[in-house]
């Protein structure tokens, strides 16, 4: 089995980012081009929060909204930034 290091060496290390501006179908159609599953938000130099085709599914498809619509809508409660002694979120505070 291949390790998560070996598997980024084949895959690539490209971050593709969107703004908050962007909609639901274009942030799709990038995700499409490049062949991901998630893209980062960016708020100028700031990460906004991180746009999926889970966020897709749940947020647009399953609740009726619109693929014409922006991204904001999607990142708003995901702008909470991890601790600043840790670089990813911990459990609990995902939960909240």
């Amino acid at each position: 089995m291949a390790t998560v290091n070996q598997m980024l060496q084949s895959k690539g290390r490209q971050v593709y980012t969107v703004t908050p501006d962007t909609t639901v179908l274009a942030a799709l159609q990038v995700m499409a081009d490049q062949d991901v599953g998630a893209l980062v938000v960016m708020d100028g130099d700031d990460i906004a929060g991180i746009f999926s085709e889970r966020d897709y599914a749940r947020k647009i498809v399953l609740l009726g909204k619109t693929s014409r619509e922006t991204l904001e809508m999607c990142i708003r409660d995901s702008r909470r930034p991890a601790p600043a002694e840790s670089s990813t979120p911990r459990a609990s505070e995902s939960h909240r």
